[in-house]
């Protein structure tokens, strides 16, 4: 998500406080959605798409999800 806003922000000539603006979120949220420190909830998605006048899932594409480790950590020998 972090490098598709960017990528579509700059394609359009906008910089990071007017896509703050129109998508009404604060230009620190922002810069820390395109920095990749913080995670995007729905409400936020759709309002970053509706401001650059795209798809939601357009924003979603190209993301990578972390793996799942299933099942219980195994048990560290006792004294380590």
């Amino acid at each position: 998500m972090p490098a598709a806003s960017r990528r579509l922000r700059q394609q359009r000539g906008i910089t990071q406080e007017q896509l703050a603006e129109a998508a009404e979120i604060e230009l620190r949220t922002m810069q820390s959605i395109e920095g990749g420190r913080q995670s995007v909830s729905l409400g936020t998605l759709v309002r970053l798409a509706n401001a650059l006048d795209v798809s939601p899932k357009v924003l979603l594409r190209g993301a990578e999800l972390t793996e799942i480790k299933r099942g219980r950590p195994r048990k560290r020998p006792a004294g380590t």
